[in-house]
């Protein structure tokens, strides 16, 4: 078995968390020592759900992963404000896990990923969106 990379940074803003976000936890707890699923707070973007909503949810999903598959690494949920190069270097992870749900996800996280690597020295690791 491959030695796998540290911990990873899933952002979001997780409103709402979906069948395809928790397709890129479950994955993403195979590849990496520790995920960290950072709730993104945005004063100046309307929400459907409020922040602790939303972590209270992707919180309690998360849970069921974990006790459906406990040997994978564990998570953590956490809601942050600001730059997601700022709270990753908070948290301690190296690599940014990003889904792609088609060309135009790649297309743009890639743009990001680029800067991320460049101003930051964070990688982006993506996984295809199930």
């Amino acid at each position: 078995m491959a030695s796998r990379a540290h911990t990873a940074l899933y952002p979001g803003s997780f409103d709402p968390v979906t069948l395809g976000h928790l397709d890129v936890i479950v994955r993403g707890r195979r590849i990496f020592d520790r995920l960290v699923v950072g709730v993104g707070q945005n004063p100046d973007k309307h929400t459907l759900f409020t922040t602790d909503e939303r972590l209270a949810l992707v919180r309690r999903l998360t849970d069921q992963i974990v006790r459906d598959e406990p040997d994978e690494a564990p998570v953590e949920v956490r809601a942050f404000e600001g730059l997601t190069v700022d709270f990753a270097r908070e948290v301690g992870a190296s690599v940014l896990l990003r889904g792609i749900r088609n060309l135009s996800d790649l297309q743009t996280e890639v743009q990001q990923a680029v800067t991320n690597r460049e101003v930051a020295g964070l990688e982006t690791a993506f996984v295809v969106a199930g």
